[in-house]
């Protein structure tokens, strides 16, 4: 869909005399968390589309994304950090390399520059708020995983950049998010998201029917229980659902068998006394 937005955004730009809208036709990825809006990224890159900047924490950003990012401490700090990555180990050769991409970027302030000109930024809902980030406007701003965001979080993005065409994307039926102390009063408290409070007041959401991470027996039952058996499993995964069936019931059979063990032990035990 970001890739799609991005095309028409660029249609757009070359069919208006004078680009009315002009470098204000961005996209914004944000999430609660780094690694939602890190996942979205990936994914672009496994398109190989590249137009895009990340805002973050350099110790929070996948490795991956690292070379696209834009860090909230100081030049020096950030550098700092990257190295110390690159000395603590545990680091693949691609991470690595990634990470000396990122260092390379930051001396050259290639980021930087970019931010003003890509179509699609990337940060959390806190980093919405960072200075690098003053004066810039988003037509459009997607929420991932916004069935888990308190509202206030939900509004940061939204409410800073001008958003135009807000963009929702979650799971309803999943838990809502965690509040404790005296907000915790149930749907007229912080539990209550931005994605719950549309619905009420009439937007309908659109259910995305085809499911493709869980196996078909266990995805059922939620099927079953939250979603009115609508929810199908993408054809072509019977290999995965094969491999995924063995590694879910194997701890089973692992438990099985030691029970077993253990039964034989104690009547062994019992009969020698």
């Amino acid at each position: 869909m970001i890739m799609f937005l991005v095309q028409l955004f660029d249609m757009s730009d070359a069919n208006s005399e004078g680009a009315r809208y002009g470098a204000d036709l961005k996209i914004l990825v944000s999430s609660n968390t780094n690694v939602a809006v890190d996942r979205i990224l990936e994914a672009l890159l496994d398109f190989d589309f590249v137009d895009f900047v990340r805002v973050g924490s350099a110790k929070k950003i996948a490795k991956r994304v690292l070379p696209f990012s834009i860090h909230t401490g100081s030049d020096k700090q950030e550098l700092r950090d990257l190295n110390e990555m690159l000395k603590t180990g545990g680091l693949t050769a691609a991470e690595k390399l990634n990470v000396r991409r990122a260092i390379d970027k930051i001396r050259k302030g290639d980021n930087q520059s970019r931010l003003q000109r890509v179509r699609v930024v990337g940060a959390t809902c806190a980093a919405s708020c960072f200075s690098c980030m003053d004066n810039m406007k988003f037509h459009t701003v997607l929420l991932d995983e916004c069935c888990q965001i308190t509202e206030p979080s939900s509004l940061l993005p939204v409410a800073r950049f001008q958003c135009e065409s807000l963009v929702l994307v979650g799971d309803p039926n999943q838990l809502c998010p965690t509040i404790t102390g005296a907000n915790a009063i149930g749907d007229t408290g912080l539990e209550q998201t931005l994605f719950h409070r549309l619905m009420k007041i009439g937007v309908e959401p659109i259910m995305l029917r085809t499911q493709y991470r869980c196996h078909p027996a266990i995805s059922a039952i939620a099927n079953d229980l939250f979603y009115s058996g609508v929810v199908s499993t993408l054809e072509g995964r019977v290999g995965f659902a094969l491999c995924f069936s063995f590694a879910f019931f194997f701890p089973f059979l692992s438990f099985f068998l030691s029970f077993l063990l253990f039964l034989f032990s104690f009547l062994l035990f019992y009969v020698q006394h």
